[in-house]
């Protein structure tokens, strides 16, 4: 089940009410579940755009997420999807 949202959207709203996960999901209105804060290790590991910064994904494993940085390995960068 996703949310329809951006993960940076609920990352600013979980922001925006200072830490309260259980407000964000009112807000968005979708299960306490989805709104995991802080330091919660999703399922799935994110991967980030070669145009993203590799600090956005320290930044992110710091609070404990699962990233990857695209821009972390230099010959992931430009790599085609299969189609």
């Amino acid at each position: 089940m996703g949310t329809g949202k951006d993960v940076w959207e609920i990352i600013a709203t979980v922001r925006d009410n200072d830490g309260d996960a259980a407000e964000t999901a009112r807000y968005f209105e979708i299960p306490l579940g989805l709104v995991r804060w802080p330091g919660c290790r999703q399922a799935v590991r994110l991967l980030l755009d070669e145009l993203l910064a590799p600090a956005v994904a320290r930044e992110l494993r710091e609070r404990g997420h699962d990233v990857l940085a695209i821009a972390d390995h230099p010959g992931w960068a430009a790599l085609s999807t299969p189609r």
